[in-house]
């Protein structure tokens, strides 16, 4: 009886039990999932975050500039290709390309500088940009020393070579050669011949390299032979030798008409053409000697016009005043232009000098002129032809 009581009751305990299992079992499962979701999640990020990781290294690896090595990626090539079944015999990658680099390296200095030059091409170097006129003036001067050593050598004086002397052997002897000296004819130099005498025995010292200055009061070395010099040079201004300069006569305009009325100027032929090529080149452009005229090129010279007329450009190189050496670092290369005043006219120089480049086109400037019509060979004027004369 008293179980049929609590029947219901039990029941419902039952069902509530059950009930309340179920809705632990739900909250399990609604836990599990959320923790399952967070863990992927997470587990998500962790992945990405190593991914990023990881790339992020293979990239400081595989992009390393500053520690790229051209060598070890090619030997780790040829590694891997030596591993594969492919038979490449001795044949080493490595070596080829460092023989190859060595190679254009080696390529690359020899088109870049000279060969190797011996002492001879240096002194040849040196001697071949020395003015003639100043090689011919110390051996003039030496010449002559040489001829008095030999004259005063015939009694018990033994006279060294100028070259071989101690400074003051050579302070002993030239005060004597600058008293004793004279002309082949006995007659005295005069005063700047005496002093272009002593330069030029100078200059053979420094060839020899002994660096004596006989001129400069600072070397104490040969003071007596520069008093002796000075002294002498008075003497013979005192005397009144070489007082006289020897000065050529300017051409007159009288004379030039006469030139150009006699057909030595003008366009008859082409060594009338080259004539008033050469007296115009001294007249316009100041070219002095025949040495400098010698050595003009055709390209020296330019023809042209602008807002003040048709000009004839003169572009001076190396001449006797300047060399462009060392000691002419600080001095400008002469560039002339002269305008033509009478373009078009009989007399024009601009119809001259255009007729004359158009004829030798370039190289050489004087060419020896041919007959029939205005017309010049190959071959340059002599130095002694190169003259107008009518």
């Amino acid at each position: 009886m008293s179980h049929c009581l609590f029947s219901d009751n039990d029941d419902e305990d039952i069902i509530l039990s059950q009930n309340l299992d179920d809705i632990e079992k739900e909250l399990a499962v609604i836990n599990n999932i959320e923790n399952d979701d967070d863990d992927i999640i997470l587990s998500q990020i962790l992945d990405n975050i190593e991914k990023e990781l990881a790339e992020k290294n293979n990239i400081e690896k595989d992009v390393d500039y500053g520690e790229l090595n051209l060598i070890s990626t090619a030997e780790e090539f040829v590694k891997a290709e030596m591993e594969k079944e492919s038979d490449y015999g001795e044949f080493n990658l490595i070596s080829t390309v460092e023989e190859h680099v060595k190679e254009e390296v080696k390529s690359v200095v020899v088109e870049r500088f000279q060969t190797p030059v011996s002492q001879v091409e240096i002194d040849t170097l040196i001697h071949s940009q020395t003015n003639a006129n100043t090689r011919k003036n110390t051996k003039w001067s030496l010449n002559i020393f040489n001829e008095w050593r030999k004259c005063r050598s015939k009694g018990d004086n033994d006279i060294p070579e100028l070259q071989d002397m101690t400074a003051e052997e050579l302070d002993y002897w030239l005060q004597r050669f600058l008293v004793e000296l004279r002309k082949m004819n006995a007659d005295e130099y005069s005063p700047k011949s005496v002093y272009y005498i002593i330069c030029g025995l100078m200059r053979h010292l420094k060839d020899h390299n002994i660096y004596i200055n006989i001129l400069e009061e600072a070397d104490k070395r040969l003071v007596l032979t520069r008093k002796v010099l000075d002294a002498k040079m008075k003497e013979l201004v005192s005397k009144g030798v070489g007082c006289k300069p020897k000065t050529a006569d300017p051409v007159s305009n009288e004379d030039e008409d006469k030139l150009w009325n006699s057909g030595v100027f003008g366009f008859t032929n082409s060594t009338s053409l080259q004539y008033t090529v050469f007296f115009y080149a001294c007249k316009l452009f100041g070219l002095r000697g025949r040495d400098e005229h010698r050595h003009l090129e055709a390209d020296q010279f330019e023809l042209g016009n602008d807002k003040n007329g048709y000009y004839i450009r003169y572009i001076r190189r190396n001449n006797k005043t300047f060399t462009g050496g060392l000691a002419h670092l600080k001095l400008k290369n002469k560039d002339i232009k002269h305008y033509c005043t009478n373009y078009g006219g009989q007399r024009c120089l601009y119809t001259v000098f255009k007729t004359y480049l158009d004829a030798i086109e370039s190289g050489i400037f004087y060419r020896k002129p041919l007959q029939n019509g205005i017309r010049y060979g190959k071959q340059p004027v002599g130095i002694n032809k190169l003259l107008c004369e009518s």
